[in-house]
Formats: structure tokens, sequence, C-alpha cells
């Protein structure tokens, strides 16, 4: 047997009093480091707590040091704070940042709302709760659908091309979409179908400027006998990514049909001299000058622009997604969404339970 005794054993060997004393000290010990872990914590909580309330955080330095991004300087301006024209010459963040888009959409030459200098490209930045959402259709939406007036129900809209602000087809990579849910079964599968799919998908190459995701799907899909399990498997991939280049990417946008030139309405008409001294004297105005000078550029602005549940509804949507050539199950993604509930009622305040997320049924309307 080992000759070394426990320290239960040698303690029971010391005197009462001096195990008394060492059992003690060992509790008291113990209790205050409990205590200065407990308060060490409470400490780092209440400070990150405060810190994260009353001291804004640096900007993220993925988006302030990425090529293309806003510099840092920029990133804590608000837009109420620029100055007429200041929106444009800043350098924009892109929405890859805070939608996971990989690439930034395409400059809109045609769009008169931001090349005038009044407006920047993402240009919703009053409510924070919604202005992520409202932004996302900035990129594929001209300004005016939602906020200029019109007399036709529904809307009449069209796609134009932002480098020539002409009315042009709709997007290659929507048109390669419905084509693939259009042959959704294996045996729709053909010869035939595989190369009008990379035919719309060479063309959505062109028009995104080259996207490497773009181009790999296409290498692969040209690589692929339309017989085999692999270009099967890829072709449902697709219905997946191809969604993910809905924003943008392609050169196109939706605008509404002037109905005085039949061509998209990208700008409010006769209104080059009134943009123009509101840009050389913005500064100095206020009340009710500054609201006459307003109206004065924005002649068909809408007292209330559109909201959600005017177009991404069933039955009553005041854009016709079917003739802009969505195929039925984008329509119907764009239309019978609860998402698009729950962002309205996000924007009036209005409680949104999140168990009926799941259930379109019993969601409140």
């Amino acid at each position: 047997m080992s000759s070394e005794k426990k320290p239960e054993s040698r303690l029971r060997g010391l005197p009462r009093l001096a195990r008394n004393i060492i059992e003690s000290l060992i509790l008291r010990a113990y209790a205050t480091s409990l205590i200065a872990l407990i308060l060490g914590l409470s400490y780092l909580a209440f400070r990150y707590l405060i810190v994260a309330l009353l001291v804004p955080p640096p900007p993220s330095t993925v988006l302030a040091a990425s090529s293309g991004r806003a510099p840092t300087e920029a990133l804590g301006v608000t837009r109420r704070n620029l100055a007429p024209g200041q929106a444009m010459r800043l350098p924009h963040a892109r929405l890859s940042h805070h939608h996971r888009l990989d690439y930034w959409t395409q400059d809109d030459i045609g769009n008169n709302c931001t090349t005038s200098g009044c407006h920047a490209p993402l240009p919703h930045a009053r409510a924070k709760e919604t202005r992520a959402f409202l932004n996302m259709h900035a990129t594929s939406i001209h300004c005016g659908v939602c906020h200029m007036q019109s007399q036709d129900q529904p809307l009449r809209a069209a796609w134009y091309d932002v480098q020539t602000g002409r009315e042009a087809s709709a997007p290659a990579v929507l048109l390669a979409y419905n084509l693939i849910q259009q042959s959704h079964d294996d045996a729709r599968r053909t010869a035939e179908f595989r190369r009008a799919l990379l035919d719309h998908l060479r063309q959505a190459y062109v028009e995104s400027d080259k996207n490497p995701e773009l181009g790999f799907l296409i290498e692969h899909l040209d690589a692929l006998d339309e017989s085999s399990v692999a270009f099967r498997d890829l072709v449902r991939h697709s219905a997946v990514l191809l969604p993910r280049h809905f924003r943008g990417e392609y050169g196109r946008k939706i605008a509404l049909v002037d109905p005085d030139t039949g061509g998209p309405l990208l700008r409010h008409p006769n209104t080059d001299a009134a943009i123009l001294r509101f840009l050389g004297s913005a500064t100095e105005l206020s009340g009710s000058r500054r609201k006459e000078a307003l109206a004065a550029i924005h002649p068909l602005r809408r007292e209330v622009p559109l909201q959600c549940r005017d177009c991404h509804v069933r039955d009553s949507s005041q854009l016709d997604f079917a003739a802009l050539q969505y195929g039925p199950s984008r329509v119907d993604a764009l239309t019978a969404s609860i998402v698009f509930t729950m962002i309205q009622h996000i924007a009036e305040g209005r409680p949104f339970h999140l168990p009926q997320l799941l259930d379109a049924k019993n969601a409140p309307q």
C-alpha cells in the first residue's frame, strides 16, 4: 500500500481548529474567485451594452477597404446631410456587403434621378427598418415605377437598357430561368432545349459584363450531353443559381411606358432648367421656397409612392409580371410570398407574428 495520504486524511490528522481554518480559507477563496468572475463578466457585459448604444461602431473593414466601396469618412454621412449633387460624387457600397450578392449592379446611365446629381444610386435611407428592401428594388426597377404618377391600371411597363435608355427585350438570364422552369421534366430536356439554354446564358454572360459564375455554368453545360445525369443535375442547380442574378446584373431595368412617346419614362419632363436652379441654390432654400423648387423638378411625383401590397399581391398587382416575361413560377414567387406582407407590416409599424410566416393562409393582410 502507498504511504502517501489523501488530502482528507492529512486534514483529519491536524488539530480540529487548524482544520476548520484551512477549510474556511478554501471556501472563502472559492467564493471570492466566483464573485470576481461574476463582477468581471457583468462589467464586460454592461460596458459592451453601453458602448454599443452610445458610441457608433466603426465601419466594417471589409466594406471600407474593398475596391469600389465607400471610403470610411463617407460611411457616417447620412443622406439628409448631403448637399444636392454630392450623393452622386460619393462612391457607393456594394450590395454584397448587406445582401450577400457577389457583384455590384451596373450603372444606370438613363436614370435622370441619379445622373442629375440629386439622388444616390441607392436612394432609400430614411427608414432603417425597410431601406434594404427598398434599395434592392433600385437594382432592377426605375425610380418612376413607384414614384411617378400613371393613369394606367395595371401600370404599363417595359424593360429598358441601362446603357442606352432605350426599350429592350427581357433580360436573357430571366429567359434562361423561364426555359428551365418550363422544362422541369427531365424528358423535355432535349438537344433543342440545351441549345436554347446555352444561347440565353451566353447572352446573359455578355449582358452581365462576363460574370464568372455564369461563365462557369456555360462552360460545364456546353461540355455535357443533355441525356447525362450530370447535365440534369447541373440544370437543377441552375434553377437555384440564376435568381441570384436577377438584381441588376443583366443591363436591364423595368420602367413605366411614356404615354406620349411609347418609350421608357426615365425622367420628369421639361425639368432640366429647374434642376440646375435647384442645385445652384438648394442650400439657400428653406420652407415653402424649397417645396416649390422640389415640386418644379418632380411634376409627375406621386404624393404617396407605391407600397409592397400594390405590386406583390395576387390578381390585383399594379405590375403585370407576366407581360414583362416573368414565368409562372417567378410570378407566383413575386405575388404570393408571405415575406412581402411581413415587410409591409414592418413599414407600417404593425406587428407580424413569425409563426404565420409558414402559414400564408392565416397570415394577416
